[in-house]
């Protein structure tokens, strides 16, 4: 005290004395004063926590909501965009901890009261009313972002903020099972299951059965628009490219967009973009399309599309295509590599011991008589468990989808083909497995089959190195990532329909 005392002025004598006040009553004064202001900071700091980390619960189960619907909403695309859109705000409502009544919740996705202004071109329908917030566009993506909601505070009220507002998006895209997408190619309606189809047929003096040479000039292949998708590498290329390249930039890449069913009323596939068309025109023409989609590849518009079966597996089989001094390394694993060797119940032509020690010669053989015994045994009552369905990295998804042989084709109406340039109908999709290469050689054809035990083929030159094409038609419950064909009267589209958030 002696020191404080020291540190003060000492009063005049002719002043009158005013009471005596210890500094150090004042300091605890002041430090009562700080301490109560610094609860009140924590205090309020606190409830602020409370009330943020309330808002971080709901903004994280705004997302989940907005990525369940979008996820289980968008498998409802292929009926039509309003089905979707309805399914979707559904489904996000179902999954929202906050319950809203269905006016308010219709008012809600109104374009008056939800924006979006990186929407797609195609609006959707909640409540029967167009919304900005569910949007399409013509290739299978689907955009969404949730109304705003309003959080009531906890404590905000002190700080005079009533409510957060919080919202939440995300981005769908519908795509099939295996690399690539669906192929251009067709499987005519009652093909049988299990048997070796004809996927591109060579012309008449050339075909080999399967194929019958296309006598009304048809070739198993369809003409298919390019509508612009980057996922695809095809958003530069202009839909009115000409039908060659068209033709091998959706051999090597897969049809940039949506095909549905037909389901009575036909949505022709054209440069009009259409959504989810479901009939095509068959194409006519013979071209180097086929051998650049599948084997050499092809520059196109400044873009290199890679043949599709050069993008080969690292556990799979390759062999090399020599043609014009140019090297070709593509796939050749055997369908018979994707049966796993835990496989019990089939039949026994399917067992992977079946398999192994056979030559490729008898091996090729045993797959056809493997899958006629899955089809004659399922026929007649017997259950069997998938067959393709090898994991060998153990990442939860089949080996099989990964490889480029593996492909999802348009099953249609039409038993045969119609002569000429003509519309066919799509009935389903299918899944193949790209058997046989078919090399025109003179007078004959230089087959190459997957599995095949030659290093290397030569291919001659001069010509369209490769025309033909054959494959096995997989019965539907043969790989359990592919989704049978339905009735073409319910307008459902079949064959892997995959959702895939895109972010």
């Amino acid at each position: 005290m002696s020191e404080l005392i020291e540190m003060s002025e000492r009063p005049s004598r002719a002043a009158p004395q005013a009471p005596f006040v210890s500094r150090s009553t004042e300091s605890r004064g002041a430090v009562a004063v700080i301490v109560g202001l610094l609860l009140v900071v924590l205090a309020g700091m606190a409830a602020l926590a409370i009330d943020v980390g309330i808002a971080y619960d709901a903004r994280r189960n705004a997302q989940a909501a907005v990525d369940i619907g979008l996820l289980s909403g968008a498998q409802d695309i292929p009926f039509g965009q309003q089905e979707a859109s309805e399914r979707i705000a559904t489904e996000v409502r179902a999954n929202l901890d906050i319950q809203y009544g269905d006016d308010e919740w219709t008012e809600r996705w109104s374009t008056a009261n939800c924006t979006d202004d990186k929407a797609f071109a195609t609006l959707g329908v909640v409540g029967g009313h167009p919304t900005n917030c569910i949007s399409f566009d013509d290739t299978g993506r689907v955009r969404v972002r949730l109304p705003d909601l309003e959080i009531p505070t906890v404590f905000g009220g002190v700080l005079g903020k009533d409510s957060f507002h919080i919202s939440a998006g995300a981005i769908g895209w519908v795509r099939y099972s295996g690399i690539g997408g669906v192929l251009p190619f067709t499987v005519l309606g009652g093909a049988e299951d299990g048997s070796q189809i004809c996927l591109r047929s060579a012309s008449g003096g050339a075909a080999i059965p399967p194929c019958d040479g296309a006598a009304s000039g048809n070739f198993h292949a369809l003409q298919v628009s390019i509508y612009g998708d980057k996922a695809f590498k095809t958003d530069t290329i202009p839909c009115n490219t000409n039908d060659n390249d068209v033709f091998t930039i959706n051999v090597a890449k897969g049809i940039d967009h949506l095909l549905r069913v037909w389901n009575g009323t036909g949505v022709t596939d054209s440069c009009s973009k259409p959504f989810g068309p479901n009939q095509f025109y068959t194409d006519t023409g013979l071209g180097n399309g086929l051998w650049e989609g599948l084997v050499a590849g092809e520059t196109i518009q400044g873009i290199f599309f890679a043949g599709r079966l050069t993008n080969t597996t690292p556990l799979g089989d390759t062999i090399v295509i020599e043609h014009e001094d140019n090297h070709h390394v593509i796939d050749n694993t055997p369908l018979w590599r994707y049966i796993p060797s835990t496989l019990v119940n089939a039949p026994t032509s399917c067992l992977r011991g079946t398999f192994d020690g056979l030559s490729f010669t008898a091996a090729t053989a045993n797959i056809e008589t493997c899958l006629t015994d899955y089809v004659t045994g399922t026929a007649a009552g017997s259950v069997y468990e998938p067959l393709f369905t090898e994991d060998g990295d153990g990442n939860g998804k089949l080996d099989i989808d990964d490889n480029p042989r593996f492909a999802i084709v348009p099953q249609t109406i039409e038993t045969t083909l119609p002569r000429g340039r003509k519309v066919v109908r799509v009935s389903g999709f299918r899944a193949v497995w790209v058997q046989g290469l078919y090399f025109p050689t003179g007078g004959g054809a230089t087959i190459v089959e997957a599995g095949e035990s030659s290093p290397e083929v030569h291919v001659p030159n001069g010509g369209s190195p490769l025309d033909q094409v054959t494959g096995w038609l997989l019965p539907n419950n043969t790989v359990p990532s592919v989704i049978a064909p339905t009735d073409a009267e319910g307008g459902e589209v079949s064959g892997a329909n995959i959702v895939e958030l895109l972010e």
